[in-house]
């Protein structure tokens, strides 16, 4: 292993072209050349490797270089120079994959066995490398590329997909952490499932040595892990007499590609460029067209027309024909008395047996059973999980809201960031999830530039009203209820759909349209006695779509810091003096993104996501006393909630009366606090789901 103190080969750089050789290598592989595509990974491999290393912490980069330079060779042909960030870019995306791949697999649906393994950052064992193993993934990747590979700000922000002055901020703040190193904290080098820490017990020191002996040799590194590259970093070591584990702390530099590695990768690219190439999509018409008319088929040509065949001639019966009648004349009588009493009998018992099916009949309609194959609440659960797989997902849609049309175009991730533009209003909103950044612009109005904003309500956040992720997520809870239906098989447009239908409060019916194959969704509409008030129309939508910039240019506009800031689970205890709760319960889907903490308010707030579906847990000091109510905290706008209580019968908040707000348009939510602390819960649950997940809060 090399020294944590020597880089990675990384090529020299300027303002204007990171790697000139790159991009003419890059150049030629957009004209189908593979050999300059394999001179282009073999050239970049190793700054890309330690990026990954670093942001992975040491974990999975292998994998993760695979899927980025398979990814990459798809997207080679329109490709744009400079070829590092093109490379880099595709490399930040596959980690990103590979974090939320390790996170599902800790934190897997109810009923799904976690996969606990140690993914603590090893970066070495030097100060530098244990503060870096501090820091977050996308705060290893600006220091990674700024402070160890030395590439320009505006450079790492196109890498990054975000906005330079983010990066130079962060840069900063990076730079300064890893020079001063943080303060210290019990839970430093922990895992990050607070069920996986492990009682450490500290070795009792052994004699000093004499000034006259000498210091014993450090052991030889072991044979089997020096020739598989590929073998674990976890290995077992001889230790005391009790056999204690020694875990490697790794190193700030990367081991170099193994020649299985470069195996691997070749089979995957030529598997991909010898696939056959798949048949353009057909055009679907545009939301709101009628279905196109079918022209009747033209009649092949007269030679081609098959011939009727000729008509049977009546052959004269022959020898055998007669036979066969002379047999029939010469039969038996059948003796039609005893017939016609086993007639009699089967109809007596088809009779019974009839009477009897008409009765279970009456008797199972009166009663309530479940209905066979899916219903209602499972298909709009597997919509969102399609949009939840996807990772990325883009669609163009159609809004009419009271006679008014807003043409608007959404690309939105799971972590919770989004790129939104409304062509009617003149609006582009941005949110940025990995740095909590904000950017809101309208045609005519003053822009709104947050930075610091939490994960989610009751604090301030990324602007959600309206939205089509909105709409999305209230048919989701709104149709999770409907466990006793079957949806409505239709024909939308040329195509075959799914129709799910409920009511969303009183007066106001809510319709969801999916499609029949991909549970992709197609409309949704929002109806008073049949007349349409609020519709959404999707079109071209995008399962895995490449994730854009989720920021935008707004000039010199001041930046408003609203506190919080991305931390790690471990870490909201020393940053808020307050142990987080999360819930032993979630719904089937629902996995941790992410977390956040106000240290000046001492406010924690932690996020679940299904797609377009959010739930956000918080803890902070309780603003009333104990038995006095807390007001609802959370901004309904026009929006009508009346809360009723609900009663926490267990964990950390037993014995608390809660308010609970849930059905409608109004953000389903559930708040409460025993006079020293209170918690909220918020998200987009049915009524059930959201009790239930505030009766399993526990401490972390």
């Amino acid at each position: 292993m090399s020294s944590p103190s020597t880089p990675p080969p990384t090529p020299v750089v300027d303002d204007e072209a990171p790697d000139p050789d790159a991009d003419r290598m890059l150049a030629a592989a957009r004209r189908g050349s593979n050999r300059a595509w394999a001179a282009l990974v073999d050239r970049l491999d190793p700054a890309c490797r330690d990026f990954a290393h670093l942001v992975l912490g040491g974990h999975g980069v292998d994998s993760a270089l695979l899927a980025a330079y398979v990814r990459a060779y798809r997207a080679r042909r329109t490709a744009e120079p400079p070829a590092t960030v093109f490379l880099l870019h595709h490399t930040w995306i596959a980690c990103g994959h590979e974090i939320r791949r390790h996170q599902r697999r800790r934190n897997p649906a109810p009923g799904r066995r976690p996969i606990r393994d140690d993914r603590t950052p090893r970066l070495g064992d030097d100060p530098r490398g244990r503060s870096l193993a501090l820091l977050r993934p996308e705060e290893r990747a600006v220091w990674a590329l700024v402070e160890r590979a030395g590439l320009p700000v505006a450079t790492v922000a196109a890498a990054l997909g975000v906005e330079e002055r983010v990066v130079a901020t962060v840069a900063t703040r990076v730079v300064e952490h890893v020079d001063t190193g943080p303060p210290p904290s019990p839970y430093d080098g922990l895992p990050t499932d607070p069920r996986e820490r492990a009682v450490e017990v500290e070795p009792e020191p052994g004699p000093e040595p004499r000034p006259d002996e000498e210091p014993e040799a450090e052991p030889e590194p072991d044979e089997a892990a020096v020739a598989d590259p590929d073998a674990t970093a976890v290995h077992d070591t001889l230790g005391d007499e009790f056999g204690a584990e020694e875990i490697d702390p790794g190193s700030l530099d990367p081991e170099p590609a193994s020649p299985a590695f470069w195996r691997e990768l070749g089979r995957r690219l030529r598997a991909e460029s010898e696939a056959t190439p798949a048949a353009p999509r057909p055009k679907l018409p545009e939301p709101g067209d009628p279905s196109p008319s079918l022209t009747p088929a033209k009649a092949p040509p007269v030679a081609m027309q098959k011939r009727a065949p000729r008509r049977a001639r009546r052959r004269k019966p022959d020898e055998i024909d007669q036979l066969v009648d002379e047999a029939g004349r010469q039969r038996p009588r059948r003796r039609w008395g005893a017939w016609a009493i086993r007639t009699l009998a089967v109809v007596i018992v088809a009779a019974v047996f009839g009477v009897a099916v008409v009765g279970l009949y009456r008797v199972a309609s009166n009663s309530r059973e479940p209905v066979r194959g899916e219903t209602v609440a499972d298909v709009v659960r597997r919509s969102m999980l399609v949009l939840d797989d996807a990772g990325t997902w883009s669609a163009s849609v159609e809004v009419t809201s009271l006679g008014e049309r807003h043409p608007m175009t959404v690309v939105a991730a799971n972590d919770g960031s989004y790129r939104v533009q409304d062509s009617g209003l003149g609006r582009l909103t941005t949110y940025d999830a990995r740095f909590a950044v904000v950017m809101d612009s309208v045609t005519g109005l003053p822009p709104r530039h947050d930075t610091g904003v939490a994960p989610g309500a009751p604090d301030v956040t990324a602007p959600r009203h309206g939205y089509p992720q909105e709409d999305l997520a209230i048919a989701a809870r709104t149709l999770s209820v409907v466990d006793d239906e079957r949806p409505a098989t239709d024909r939308l447009n040329g195509r075959d759909v799914l129709t799910m239908t409920a009511p969303l409060t009183g007066d106001i019916d809510l319709t969801y349209v999916v499609d029949a194959s991909s549970l992709a969704p197609v409309r949704i509409t929002w109806s008073v006695e049949g007349a349409t008030v609020r519709e959404l129309r999707f079109a071209d939508v995008e399962l895995g779509a490449a994730a854009p910039d989720y920021t935008q240019d707004l000039g010199d506009v001041a930046a408003t810091d609203q506190g919080f800031a991305q931390v790690r689970l471990t870490e909201i205890a020393t940053r808020t003096q307050m142990q987080p709760v999360t819930p032993d319960y979630l719904p089937d889907g629902f996995t941790f993104t992410g977390a956040a903490v106000d240290e000046a308010g001492r406010v924690s707030s932690i996020r679940y996501a299904r797609g377009p579906q959010e739930l956000i847990v918080t803890l902070r000091p309780s603003p009333v006393e104990a038995g006095a109510v807390w007001d609802d905290p959370f901004d309904r706008g026009d929006d009508e909630a009346t809360p009723s209580e609900l009663e926490i019968d267990s964990g950390p908040f037993r014995g608390v009366t809660a308010l609970q707000v849930s059905g409608g348009r109004a953000l389903p939510s559930v708040w409460g606090a025993d006079g020293e602390i209170a918690f909220t819960v918020a998200g987009d649950l049915n009524p059930d789901e959201l009790a239930r997940v505030a009766r399993s809060l526990r401490r972390s």
